[in-house]
């Protein structure tokens, strides 16, 4: 988890910023984004889409770019509430607040109580927030609900095979990891087209293969991700 007020740690969670941000489908709203950031006139934008899209991405790499211009930045997810509550103390004036998975408080009325003061603390501050959620979220406080309807919105786009695996290898590139394509293009077709469950199959792949100290296969991949399905029957 991150700081509140604090900068970003250097991991490679948070060395996701604009310029590595890939996908062509969703160019376009990486864009919008830093027009957002940009403009003094709109404080408080949902990022919408599905898991695997680079919402979370893009919020880190919202805070990068208010950090690098020496203002304040924060991002927290919505996994650690009570990070959340601690900002309806705070002054927030001045500052970006980036919060991921805002879509876990819906149907929990104190969740959902806490989210509803957020917004209204951070529209009474003026400070910049952008929410991440999924697009299916539906709020039981039709207060709440209502002030999400009304936010500024930009939906991101599922990404194509080519595509996820062009943001996969990226990825790879940045924690300089070796597995070759052709795994990844097999991890895409017969694990997941989610890059965060991609990346993390692929450190489990890493540390088999360290562990059994046999270079990475087809077929050690292959039994891997049958292992994952008969963890499922």
């Amino acid at each position: 988890m991150i700081g509140l007020q604090q900068t970003l740690e250097l991991s490679i969670k948070s060395q996701k910023t604009f310029n590595n941000f890939l996908g062509a489908s969703n160019a376009d709203k990486k864009d919008m984004l830093m027009f957002f950031l940009r403009n003094p006139t709109e404080n408080l934008l949902l990022l919408v889409g599905d898991n695997g899209v680079g919402k979370s991405h893009l919020l880190h790499a919202a805070c990068h770019l208010y950090q690098e211009q020496g203002m304040s930045a924060s991002f927290i997810s919505f996994n650690y509430p009570t990070d959340i509550e601690a900002l309806l103390n705070q002054k927030l004036s001045g500052k970006l607040i980036c919060i991921d998975d805002i879509d876990l408080s819906s149907g929990h009325s104190d969740l959902e109580n806490m989210l509803f003061r957020l917004y209204n603390h951070a529209e009474l501050e003026g400070c910049k927030m952008i929410w991440g959620m999924k697009k299916s979220a539906i709020y039981t406080r039709k207060d709440l609900q209502s002030r999400v309807s009304s936010m500024l919105s930009i939906e991101l786009m599922p990404y194509s095979p080519d595509e996820t695996l062009e943001i996969l290898m990226g990825h790879l590139t940045l924690i300089q990891s070796h597995i070759p394509i052709d795994v990844c293009k097999l991890l895409i077709q017969k694990h997941s087209r989610h890059i965060s469950r991609l990346i993390s199959k692929v450190r489990e792949i890493e540390q088999h293969s360290c562990l059994v100290q046999k270079r990475v296969t087809l077929k050690m991949v292959k039994e891997l991700i049958d292992e994952d399905l008969h963890q499922l029957d």
